[in-house]
C-alpha cells in the first residue's frame, strides 16, 4: 500500500493536477511517512515522487517557504544527526539528495550543511546503533552526487568549483570500502 501511494503521487505530480497548499503539504509527509520505512522498495519509490512532486508544485521560481523547508531540509537533516534507526537514516539521505536546488541553496550555507552531513554518513567509519550500515553510507553516496548534479548551473556562481573536488575525494574514498558482513562483499556497493 506504502509503494502504491508513492507511485500515486509520483503520477499526481507528472499529471501536475491543481492541488491546494494544504494537500500539497500532505502528500509531502505522506511522502516522508514512506521513507521511515525499513523496506528499500518503498524508500526509493518516496524518493523518486518526492522529487518529482517537490519539482512540479515547487518550482524554482519561487523562494521555499519555511514550511516547506520544515517539511523537507530540516526534517530530513534533523532525523539523520538524531536517528539511531537504519530505516529512516536510509530514506533520509536518498531523500536529502532528491532536494531541489532552491530549497538546498538558501538560506546561505545550507548546501554544505547538507553535503557535510551526507559526507559523514558516507564515511566507513560511521555507526548507527553501535554498526556500520552500509545501506546508509551507499545512499549517501548517491545523494551527494545527485545533489552535486543538480547543483552544476550554480557552480562557479553561487557555489565554487572546489565541489567537484570534495566529492572526488569522497567517491575515492569509497572505492577503497571492502567491507564484509554475512551478506559477503558489501563494500562493492559503494565501490
Amino acid at each position: 500500500l506504502r509503494l502504491a501511494s508513492s507511485e500515486l503521487i509520483e503520477i499526481i505530480a507528472r499529471s501536475n493536477l491543481d492541488l491546494s497548499s494544504k494537500l500539497q503539504g500532505s502528500l509531502v509527509e505522506n511522502l516522508n511517512d514512506n521513507l521511515r520505512q525499513p523496506h528499500e522498495n518503498i524508500q526509493r519509490a518516496s524518493t523518486k515522487a518526492l522529487r518529482c512532486f517537490l519539482h512540479t508544485y515547487f518550482p524554482i521560481k519561487t523562494c521555499a517557504s519555511q514550511r516547506l523547508q520544515d517539511l523537507t531540509v530540516s526534517k530530513y537533516m534533523e532525523g539523520l544527526r538524531a536517528e539511531q534507526n537504519v530505516a529512516i537514516t536510509r530514506g533520509y539521505t536518498l531523500a536529502l539528495g532528491s532536494l531541489p536546488a532552491k530549497l538546498v541553496l538558501l538560506p546561505e550555507g545550507k548546501f554544505f550543511e547538507v553535503f557535510d552531513l551526507l559526507q559523514d554518513y558516507a564515511r566507513q567509519d560511521k555507526l548507527i546503533m553501535g554498526e556500520p550500515d552500509i545501506e546508509t553510507r551507499r545512499n549517501a553516496l548517491e545523494a551527494m552526487i545527485e545533489l552535486v548534479e543538480r547543483m552544476r548551473p550554480f557552480i562557479g556562481k553561487t557555489l565554487d568549483v572546489s565541489i567537484y573536488a570534495k566529492l572526488f575525494q569522497i567517491l575515492f574514498a569509497a572505492c577503497e570500502d571492502y567491507s564484509v558482513d554475512k551478506r559477503g562483499d558489501t563494500g562493492s556497493w559503494c565501490r
